[in-house]
């Protein structure tokens, strides 16, 4: 194995055709546990999707009141356009207000 391993292209439909096709326990269970790890990071995507979501209305509205930073939500803005860039896309969270 390569000691920087990358993100595989299979669908969950295609390891599940490996592993119908595949006998050896060994082997069928480093694909269930590429199936699990697979539907894990799909269900952390989402989560990040909503609270980035969240984030940009909780900033919209203390804009609107306060009219200043909230200097936990700029940590909080940091803190998901590190996870952005990890996951490959531009560290902006869309919909957020400029600061």
């Amino acid at each position: 194995m390569p000691l920087n391993p990358r993100p595989s292209e299979l669908t969950i439909d295609q390891l599940r055709g490996l592993w119908l096709t595949h006998k050896d326990p060994d082997l069928r269970r480093a694909i269930e546990e590429v199936a699990y790890r697979r539907l894990e990071a799909q269900h952390k995507e989402k989560v990040l999707r909503e609270v980035e979501s969240l984030y940009a209305i909780i900033h919209q509205a203390w804009k609107e009141e306060v009219g200043d930073t909230l200097i936990a939500l700029e940590w909080l803005r940091a803190l998901l356009a590190d996870q952005r860039q990890q996951r490959g896309e531009l560290p902006g969270i869309p919909n957020a207000p400029h600061r």
